[in-house]
């Protein structure tokens, strides 16, 4: 059991106003003991607290009941507390102990966004005394924090609720690492929600031994350790950033952006795959030149960066590459283009790799590919992934699922890929058949956002901002 990408948020938005009470406090405007004793809170940094699966448990279970019964209260089902509701979920109480519990919800008569009322409802507990007491506890290091949404009754009406349950609790003396890998689209340097990287590996190396993990779908992730100093190197598309840390009796927060780890590297091995034989690697010299590929992945390497060059591809896949000097090489059948600040992929036709893997990214999250993704999924294809293994993929992302929602009927599903994948509404004919290829098991989901991706009409809107190859930012071809 992990962490939804709204549970993430809530958990990054707690650790952010542990790091820094009193920061938290001006920005919403209040004093940090507003409402408490002089100096009940001080304004160090706390430990993070850590993601707890059983505690989730135990939050969701509970917030899920709020819901059920309209009964908004820290007594749950069969009269339990929430020390009780941990313990049976399964949370080891060992001396010395103790839990905590806050509770709120948020809720709209019109449409409610998660994330808008995740953000709320943290505010909301903030705000409160007795709440901001439990947030700041110094003494907690691990949360279950549930962001569960349904109708709740109140005075006679019915609302879209989010139910939000944080079960706080510390045991023994275990400290973790703990943190996100993300991808910082806005540039914040925080997280947010469709942010998070799954999949990316954290290790860790030193005093007290090796230890290994990796980020659940929503980008987080956390990691027991002894105390000691360690190495944590953290990986993902090739891409890796190494940082040194000790660990003592306190949790300890290191977050990774995409954006800050080293240039991936685009293998080219003897055993590339089955789909993709080995070819040539050229390297560019002075002057003008021709240089013929293989009926492999073919690359040629130039000094410099590629502002430097100018280049435009011509229909039979032929590329005239204009050089600082005022040369100009033609290349022909070579699929990648290597620079001193990225590679430039030109297999991108209907059954090329770069090509494929660039419009089943577009059509699946309906955006344009982050680099260190496209640089991974091109990696896999060129080492023989299929492409419905990397649609296969998508379709289990929490990315997918936040757009497409899970559980959808056919026809809810094939109306979004038309939206999304090929902007427009279905045709009924359209429409007709891919329900009708889903209902009857001709194809599943995953051979339907192929057909919708590899469609002649999406690769027709695609082609124009692919029409000069796709530019991996940061690649090298090795």
């Amino acid at each position: 059991m992990n962490p939804t990408a709204y549970e993430q948020y809530l958990l990054e938005l707690i650790n952010r106003a542990r790091a820094n009470p009193l920061s938290e406090a001006t920005s919403l405007g209040i004093d940090l003991n507003q409402g408490l004793a002089s100096s009940s809170i001080n304004s160090d940094g706390k430990q993070p607290l850590v993601f707890n699966a059983t505690l989730l448990d135990a939050a969701r279970s509970h917030s899920g009941w709020m819901l059920d019964t309209d009964i908004f209260s820290h007594i749950g089902v069969n009269g339990s507390n929430p020390g009780n509701r941990m313990a049976a979920a399964g949370y080891n109480f060992a001396a010395p102990s103790g839990w905590a519990e806050n509770i709120a919800y948020t809720g709209t008569t019109g449409v409610l966004d998660p994330k808008t009322h995740t953000l709320q409802n943290h505010e909301n507990l903030f705000r409160s005394p007795g709440h901001r007491v439990n947030l700041m506890d110094a003494d907690f290091k691990e949360i279950g924090m549930a962001t569960q949404v349904g109708e709740f009754s109140s005075d006679g009406r019915v609302f879209k609720t989010m139910m939000v349950t944080e079960n706080f609790a510390f045991s023994g003396s275990q400290s973790y690492l703990t943190g996100v890998v993300l991808d910082d689209r806005d540039r914040d340097k925080f997280y947010d929600v469709g942010e998070g990287v799954g999949g990316a590996t954290i290790k860790a190396s030193g005093t007290g031994g090796s230890f290994e993990t990796s980020t659940w779908g929503a980008g987080g992730y956390s990691l027991a350790l002894p105390s000691g100093t360690y190495t944590v190197t953290v990986g993902y598309a090739g891409r890796e950033s190494t940082t040194t840390v000790s660990i003592g009796s306190q949790n300890l927060k290191l977050d990774a952006m995409l954006a800050d780890m080293q240039a991936a590297t685009i293998a080219r091995t003897e055993d590339s795959g089955p789909n993709v034989p080995l070819g040539v690697i050229f390297t560019g010299t002075e002057g003008s030149s021709v240089y013929q590929g293989t009926s492999g992945l073919d690359a040629i390497v130039y000094e410099g960066v590629h502002s430097g060059f100018t280049w435009s591809l011509d229909t039979s896949g032929g590329l005239a590459l204009n050089k600082p000097s005022g040369d100009r090489d033609m290349l022909l059948a070579i699929e990648r283009i290597g620079f001193a600040d990225g590679v430039l992929a030109v297999d991108v036709g209907i059954d090329d790799t770069a090509g494929q893997a660039y419009r089943i990214y577009q059509a699946a999250f309906d955006r344009t590919p982050d680099a260190a993704g496209l640089i991974y999924w091109i990696d896999r294809m060129d080492d023989g992934l299929s492409l419905g293994d990397v649609a296969k993929g998508f379709l289990a992302s929490q990315e997918f699922a936040s757009i497409y929602g899970t559980g959808v009927s056919a026809i809810d599903f094939v109306d979004r890929l038309y939206e999304n994948v090929l902007g427009r509404s279905g045709e009924a004919a359209g429409l007709e058949y891919w329900v009708e290829q889903l209902d009857t098991g001709a194809q599943d989901a995953v051979d339907v956002l192929v057909g919708f991706s590899q469609s002649a009409e999406n690769v027709a809107l695609v082609g124009q901002a692919i029409s000069n190859g796709v530019w991996l930012p940061g690649a090298q071809f090795a």
